[in-house]
C-alpha cells in the first residue's frame, strides 16, 4: 500500500547514494553521457619497465605527501591483480595519501560520475578510502563522496574492498542540488592510506534515462540503457529523480506493482515517465480496482508523463502534493486510463487525500498555516482516454477550507471518459484555466452502486475564471434512490465561469445543474450550449423532469444567451425548474427534442427523382437523381447544394464522408451552420482537395480542422466544385464517426412505402368518421394538388378519419406515419390528435396542439416513427387522425398521407 513505506525525498536521495556507492550506476553504458577529459588517467606518463620501475611523482596530478606517492610498473606485491587499465598505476604504501585534479566547471543540470579502480596496499586493517568529487573556489561543498574506514568513522563502509584485489568505485551528483555553486570550479579527489589507484574517469550526462523492461530486465542493471534495463519498478522506487532525467518502460510490456517515483525538474529540464520501444502502450495493472494507485509522483514539478497505460486501480496516476508549494508545469498526455471503479466515496477510508476513483488525480494534504499558498501552476491533462473511469480528471484537497487558487491554470483537453458517474472533470480548488474538446458518454449499470452522493457528468466547486467550451457531458446514469445524474453539475462556490459551446443529452436528470450546497455560484455565463433529451429517469419524488435545474439555498446569478434546450419525449414539467431569479435567459430556445430526432444525416439518392430533401441548387443545371447519383452540371463558379435539416452532435460525429465524382476543378467545400449560429458565412466551412478526372472516389472530410465546428450541426452546404462547366455527381454525404469509413454507422434500410394518400380520387385507404369528416376540394386547403380531408369539431369518432385496412409491419423494425396539415380558426389548446390501433380501441400517439405546436392559416408536416415491438397487433398497424376543436368552425385539412415501414 502507498502508506507502508516512507515517501520522502531524504529517504530516496540516501538510498540512490548506496545504489551509486555500490557500483550499480556505472556510466559506460548511457549514450547521453558525455566523457570529461582528464589528463594522464591511467597513470601512463611516464612510461615505465620493469627494470625502471618506478617515478616518484604523479604527472599532471596534485600529490601528498611529497616523495610517498608515485607512478609504479607491475609492483611484485600485486603482479597477480594487474592494473586494469594499461600497466602501470599510482602508488602510495603510505597513509595520508591525497591524490587529485581539476575538471572544470559545474554546469547546470548535469549529472556527474567520478569513477576510479582502487586496490588496498597490505592488510585491509591499515586501509583507508575516500572517493570525493568537490568544489573548489568557495571549498564549501563535497558533491559527492564514498567511503571506506575513514578516521573519524572506521567502521563506515560505503563501499566493500577486498585484500589482493582490484575495487571499482563510483559516485555521483545532479548539479541542481547544488544550484548555488554551478559555474565553480570542480576537482576529483581520493584520499587515504595505502592504495593502489588506477583508471580514473569522469563522465556527465545531462538527460540520463532509466530503462525498465519486465521481460529481459535485472535489477542488478544500472539501467541506463535498453540493455542493461532494469526489470521491476524496485530501483525507481528507492530513487530521487532530478531535472532533465527520464523513467521509460518498454511498450508491450505489464507490471503488477505500483510505481512511486519523486524528483523535481526545473525550467528547461523537466522530468519524464514515457515508454520506448515499440508496440503497446506499457501497461500496469494492479488487478485491484477498488484500490491501489498504479503510479504515485510525489510532489512534481515540471514534470511530463505519456504514453502509459494504467489499469484496475483506485488512481491511474496520482500527483501526490503533501505540504508541497510553489510548483509549476506538469503535463499529463497520451495515456490511457481503464476500469479504475472503486464506489467508495470515503475519504476517511484513504488518509483524508482520496475519494472518487480517477484516472488522473491531483491532491494531497496542507499544513497548518499555509491554506493560502498554491501548490501547483499549469497543470495539462491532454489527448488520453479513461475508460470505465468513477472520473476522468480530479483535483481536491479535503481539509484545510477554500483556497480558489490552491491550483492555479489547469488545462483539460481533448480527452475521451467513459462510464463515468461523478465527471470526465471534477474541478475543486482552481483558479484559471480551461477544460475544451472532452466529451463523455457511456451509461453504466449502477444497479448495485450506493454512492450516498448524486453523480454528474461534470462537477465544478470552489473554481474562479475558468472556462469549459466545446465539450460534450452526456449519458451520466443516475443510481437508484439517489440524486442527480446530470450532464454538468455546478456544485456551488463557483465564480466568473463562462460554460460556452457545449452539449448536454441523454442523461438521467437534468443537462445542466446549478447548487448552492457551500456557497451561491456568481456570474456563471451559459451560452452557445445545446441540452436534448435529459431528466430521462430523474429522481421520483426529488427531481423533475427539467433541461436546467436550479436548487439549493441562496441563489447564484449568471447569464444563459442563445442556448438550444430540447426536452425529451417524457419531459413533462417544462424547461427550466424554479430558482432561477439570478440568472437572466436571452435568445434561447425551448424546444423538443422529438422534432429533430429523426432527422436524416445520411443520403444514398438510391430513387430516382428523389433528392431526399436537398435543395438551393445554385450554378447547376440538369440536376437530377437517377441510378443512385444526384447529378448536375456547374454552370458558374459558385455551385452549391443544401442538405435538409439536420440534428448532428459534433462530438458524435466529427467527419464528412462524401463519394463524388467531378470532371473539373481541383477542390470541394463543405459549409455547415449550428444550432447556435444559423449564418452561413466563411468562417464555418472546410476545404478539401478532389481529384478532377470523373471517377467516382471516397472523401472522408475530418471537420475539426475548422475550429467552428462544435455543438450541433443543423445544416450543411456542399459545393462539389469551385469552377463552371464540371460534371458532378454525388453518390453518398453523411456525417460519421471519429474513424470516417469504417467505423461510419451503416446507412439505415430503406423505407418501404406501404402506402400513399393524396385524396384526389377520395378517401382511398382511408374512412369517413362522421358527420365531422367531409372531402375537402378547395385546394388553398390541399398541401398538394385540389384535394384533402377536412376534420373540425370534437365529436369522437366522426370529427375522425381512420385507415379502412390495416398493414402488416410484423416483419419490420419501425413503421412511420408522415402527413401534411392546415388549420383554420382553432382556438388556443384545440388540437390535433394521432392514435394507433391497440386491437379494441385506439391510443393516442401524439398530439399537436394550437398555440404550442402550431398556429393558423399555415402548412405544416408531422413525421412519427413507432418501434414495431411497441405495437399491439404488428399484422393489422392502423392509424387515425382525430380533431379535438370546440364547433364546427374550427378546421384540420389533413393531405398527403404516407405509411412506410423499415
Amino acid at each position: 500500500m502507498l502508506y507502508s513505506k516512507s515517501n520522502s525525498f531524504i529517504h530516496k536521495l540516501f538510498a540512490y547514494a548506496l545504489l551509486l556507492a555500490f557500483g550499480l550506476s556505472s556510466p559506460d553504458t548511457n549514450a547521453a553521457e558525455q566523457t570529461v577529459p582528464l589528463l594522464n588517467p591511467s597513470f601512463e606518463d611516464p612510461t615505465l619497465d620493469s627494470t625502471n620501475s618506478w617515478y616518484g611523482g604523479v604527472n599532471d596530478w596534485g600529490t601528498q605527501p611529497a616523495g610517498f606517492v608515485g607512478t609504479t610498473y607491475a609492483q611484485p606485491t600485486i603482479a597477480a591483480s594487474p592494473a586494469p587499465d594499461g600497466n602501470q598505476y599510482c602508488w602510495a604504501n603510505t597513509n595520508g595519501l591525497q591524490l587529485f585534479q581539476q575538471i572544470g566547471t559545474m554546469e547546470a543540470n548535469t549529472w556527474y560520475t567520478f569513477t576510479v579502480d582502487i586496490f588496498p596496499i597490505g592488510d585491509l586493517s591499515t586501509t583507508r578510502a575516500e572517493v570525493i568529487i568537490e568544489e573548489t573556489d568557495t571549498w564549501s561543498a563535497q558533491m559527492a563522496a564514498a567511503l571506506y574506514h575513514p578516521t573519524w568513522d572506521t567502521a563506515r563502509e560505503d563501499f566493500t574492498m577486498t585484500a589482493g584485489q582490484w575495487t571499482t568505485v563510483s559516485v555521483s551528483f545532479h548539479s541542481s542540488q547544488f544550484a548555488n555553486l554551478n559555474g565553480n570550479n570542480m576537482r576529483i579527489r581520493v584520499a587515504g592510506d595505502y592504495l593502489a589507484i588506477d583508471n580514473a574517469r569522469v563522465t556527465k550526462d545531462a538527460d540520463r534515462t532509466y530503462y525498465i523492461d519486465a521481460t529481459n530486465g535485472n535489477d542488478n542493471n544500472d539501467g541506463k540503457s535498453e540493455a542493461s534495463a532494469w526489470k521491476t519498478f524496485a530501483n525507481p522506487n528507492a530513487i530521487l529523480l532530478y531535472p532533465g532525467e527520464t523513467v521509460a518502460l518498454k511498450r508491450g510490456e505489464t507490471w503488477t506493482e505500483q510505481l512511486n517515483l519523486a524528483g523535481k525538474g526545473v525550467d528547461g529540464a523537466s522530468i519524464e515517465l514515457t515508454a520506448y520501444g515499440t508496440g503497446a502502450l506499457p501497461t500496469i495493472d494492479l488487478d485491484q480496482p477498488y484500490d491501489g494507485y498504479c503510479v504515485v509522483i510525489e510532489g512534481p514539478s515540471y514534470w511530463n508523463i505519456n504514453n502509459l497505460h494504467t489499469r484496475d486501480a483506485k488512481l491511474g496516476i496520482y500527483l501526490r502534493y503533501i505540504d508541497d508549494y510553489g510548483n509549476q508545469d506538469v503535463v499529463v498526455e497520451d495515456c490511457y486510463f481503464e476500469n479504475m471503479y472503486d464506489p467508495a466515496f470515503d475519504a476517511a477510508l484513504f488518509n483524508y487525500e482520496v475519494a472518487w476513483s480517477c484516472g488522473v488525480f491531483a491532491g494531497g494534504k496542507i499544513g497548518a498555516g499555509n491554506e493560502n499558498l498554491t501548490v501547483l501552476n499549469n497543470l495539462t491533462v491532454r489527448r488520453s482516454q479513461m475508460i470505465n473511469c468513477i472520473v476522468g480528471f480530479g483535483t481536491n484537497w479535503f481539509f484545510p477550507g477554500v483556497n480558489y487558487s490552491r491550483m492555479t491554470n489547469v488545462y483539460v483537453e481533448d480527452i475521451v471518459v467513459t462510464n463515468n458517474l461523478a465527471g470526465a472533470v471534477w474541478l475543486n480548488h482552481i483558479n484559471g484555466g480551461h477544460t475544451k474538446r472532452v466529451r463523455t458518454y457511456g451509461k453504466p449499470d449502477v444497479t448495485n452502486f450506493s454512492f450516498g452522493t448524486g453523480t454528474t457528468a461534470g462537477f465544478m466547486q470552489h473554481c474562479a475564471n475558468y472556462t469549459i467550451d466545446h465539450c460534450e457531458f452526456s449519458e451520466c446514469a443516475r443510481v437508484p434512490g439517489e440524486a442527480d445524474g446530470t450532464g454538468f453539475d455546478f456544485e456551488g462556490d463557483n465564480h466568473n465561469i463562462v460554460f460556452s459551446n457545449n452539449v448536454l443529452a441523454n442523461n438521467d436528470g437534468a443537462g445542466v445543474l446549478i447548487l448552492s450546497s457551500v456557497a451561491p455560484n456568481t456570474n456563471i455565463q451559459i451560452t452557445d450550449c445545446v441540452t436534448y433529451n435529459n431528466s430521462l429517469n430523474p429522481w421520483v419524488g426529488h427531481d423533475a423532469d427539467y433541461e436546467f435545474k436550479s436548487a439549493g439555498g441562496a441563489a447564484s446569478t449568471g447569464t444563459i444567451t442563445n442556448t438550444g434546450i430540447y426536452r425529451s419525449v417524457d419531459d413533462t414539467s417544462g424547461w427550466f425548474s424554479d430558482s432561477w431569479d439570478g440568472f437572466t435567459v436571452t435568445n434561447s430556445r425551448q424546444l423538443y427534442y422529438d422534432d429533430v430526432v429523426t432527422r436524416a444525416s445520411t443520403w444514398e439518392f438510391e430513387t430516382v427523382g428523389d433528392f431526399e430533401g436537398w435543395h438551393t441548387f445554385n450554378h447547376l443545371s440538369g440536376v437530377s437523381v437517377a441510378n443512385g447519383l444526384l447529378s448536375g452540371t456547374s454552370n458558374g463558379n459558385d455551385s452549391y447544394l443544401h442538405t435538409p435539416s439536420m440534428f448532428v452532435d459534433t462530438n458524435i460525429y466529427p467527419k464528412v464522408r462524401v463519394r463524388l465524382s467531378s470532371t473539373s476543378g481541383t477542390a470541394a467545400q463543405i459549409f455547415f451552420v449550428t444550432e447556435t449560429d444559423a449564418s452561413w458565412d466563411g468562417a464555418k466551412l472546410l476545404t478539401f482537395p478532389v481529384v478532377a478526372d470523373g471517377v467516382m472516389r471516397d472523401y472522408v472530410v475530418d471537420m475539426r480542422a475548422c475550429a467552428d465546428f462544435k455543438g450541433v450541426i443543423t445544416g450543411m452546404r456542399l459545393d462539389p466544385t469551385t469552377v463552371s462547366g464540371a460534371n458532378i455527381s454525388i453518390d453518398y454525404f453523411a456525417a460519421v464517426m471519429e474513424d470516417g469509413v469504417t467505423t461510419a454507422p451503416p446507412p439505415p434500410p430503406s423505407w418501404t412505402n406501404l402506402l400513399n394518400n393524396g385524396f384526389e380520387s377520395g378517401f382511398e385507404n382511408f374512412v369517413d368518421g362522421g358527420g365531422d369528416c367531409a372531402l375537402n376540394t378547395l385546394p388553398e386547403y390541399s398541401y398538394f394538388g385540389n384535394n384533402s380531408i377536412r376534420l373540425r369539431d370534437n365529436s369522437g369518432t366522426a370529427s375522425s378519419m381512420y385507415m379502412s385496412a390495416g398493414l402488416d409491419v410484423s416483419s419490420y423494425s419501425n413503421a412511420k406515419i408522415n402527413f401534411h396539415f392546415y388549420p383554420r380558426s382553432m382556438e388556443t389548446g384545440e388540437d390535433l390528435i394521432l392514435e394507433v390501433s391497440n386491437g379494441s380501441g385506439w391510443t393516442i400517439l401524439d398530439q399537436y396542439v394550437r398555440g404550442t405546436d402550431f398556429e393558423n392559416n399555415s402548412f405544416y408536416e408531422v413525421e412519427e416513427v413507432i418501434p414495431v415491438s411497441n405495437l399491439a397487433n404488428p399484422a393489422d398497424l392502423r392509424f387515425r387522425l382525430r380533431c379535438d376543436a370546440s364547433g364546427n368552425s374550427d378546421y384540420i385539412y389533413v393531405d398527403e398521407v404516407t405509411i412506410s415501414a423499415r
